[in-house]
């Protein structure tokens, strides 16, 4: 019998150092079990590029991760642009500082903004996730700063609240974004990464 495929991931890491590199990398780990997850620096270009460009052995999707670094800092890093040219093929999902720059790159910089506070701000938050598949009320955590406040034309506000917007959703572009961070907890994780994958091998088949 044949042995079924397990689907592959590239996670850019888009954070500052390595320490926080390893911890979030570990909670993917964690989150992730189904799936062989290949972690590329946002700034490995040529890892990145190989990886796109393996036809042998093709990715399934994209993960930007979050980052301790700011969106409204324009000298922050940017996602890899060579990603965007395969984001018709391969599902991105953007998650916290990945989601905000896809609203930027797809929208305009107004789109984001600090929150009131002025400061970073760790919390958690039950969601019951709709769309674009379906997810039963469980616990997420928020670590941010910035927020997304409008989207594009091509883009659609999944989820949003008074002040800022939970979930985007590009679908022409195929590119998920969340401000939380599904990874955190296992048990969030595990839930939220198993149907996502579950959702992409759906669409897939």
């Amino acid at each position: 019998m044949k042995k079924k495929r397990r689907p592959k991931i590239l996670i850019i890491m888009m954070y500052s150092n390595r320490a926080l590199n390893n911890i979030r990398k570990l909670r993917f780990k964690k989150s992730i079990r189904n799936a062989r997850l290949c972690f590329r620096d946002w700034y490995d270009e040529e890892g990145i590029f190989k990886l796109l460009n393996n036809l042998e052995d093709k990715l399934d999707a994209i993960i930007v991760s979050g980052s301790d670094y700011r969106i409204v800092d324009r000298r922050s890093p940017k996602v890899p642009e060579i990603i965007f040219k395969h984001s018709n093929k391969i599902h991105i999902l953007a998650i916290c500082y990945g989601m905000q720059y896809i609203a930027v790159r797809f929208g305009k910089f107004s789109n984001v903004r600090t929150r009131d506070a002025g400061y970073i701000r760790n919390y958690d938050r039950p969601l019951k996730i709709k769309y674009p598949f379906d997810i039963v009320r469980t616990k997420y955590m928020y670590n941010h700063n910035d927020i997304v406040i409008k989207v594009g034309k091509n883009m659609k506000a999944v989820m949003k609240r008074k002040d800022m917007i939970d979930i985007l959703y590009h679908k022409k572009r195929d590119i998920l974004g969340v401000q939380f961070h599904p990874e955190y907890y296992v048990k969030s994780g595990k839930l939220f990464f198993g149907t996502w994958l579950s959702w992409l091998s759906r669409r897939n088949s």
